[in-house]
């Protein structure tokens, strides 16, 4: 009796309070299934938030721009976007979601441009900290083979002999 009266309950739950729900619970498997009976925005929004919530970051950015390719203005569509790809270092995807949250007036928008735009700085001063790390290794590596090579020379001239 129990079982029924809550299975009612659940049915008569927004999608949204459903899904929440079986999260709180850990039941992810279930509450992608209950996500995916929603509809439009919602249904991409549920489906987002559920992946994020269960750790799957790539899942769930993968959700939005899906999401996003039918409903490119859904702030909370872009909002979750900005914030996963803020979380996964791809800072210029991030910037891009974040500006078009800034076009409509969304109140997030500057913290998550100054989020994004701090991803960019770090990846740039990476790539040029990996850029140095590269010259110095090739330096070092010439630096290696000349002296293997005048090693070479002397054994083979017998200089190196007592």
């Amino acid at each position: 009796m129990i079982g029924l009266v809550l299975t009612v309950a659940l049915c008569a739950q927004s999608p949204a309070g459903q899904v929440s729900e079986l999260v709180q619970r850990g039941a992810y498997l279930e509450a992608l299934r209950a996500a995916d009976l929603a509809h439009g925005a919602e249904r991409d929004l549920l489906l987002t938030w559920t992946r994020h919530q269960a750790g799957d970051l790539t899942g769930a950015l993968a959700q939005a721009r899906a999401g996003l390719t039918e409903h490119p203005q859904d702030a909370a569509l872009l909002e979750q976007a900005s914030w996963l790809s803020t979380s996964l270092f791809l800072g210029e995807e991030a910037l891009g979601y974040a500006k078009r949250l800034s076009e409509i007036g969304h109140q997030a928008s500057p913290r998550l441009l100054t989020e994004a735009q701090a991803v960019v700085s770090v990846a740039d001063e990476l790539e040029a900290s990996v850029a140095m790390a590269m010259w110095v290794l090739g330096l070092v590596g010439a630096a290696l083979l000349g002296l293997t090579a005048y090693g070479m020379g002397g054994v083979r001239r017998g200089s190196l002999d007592p």
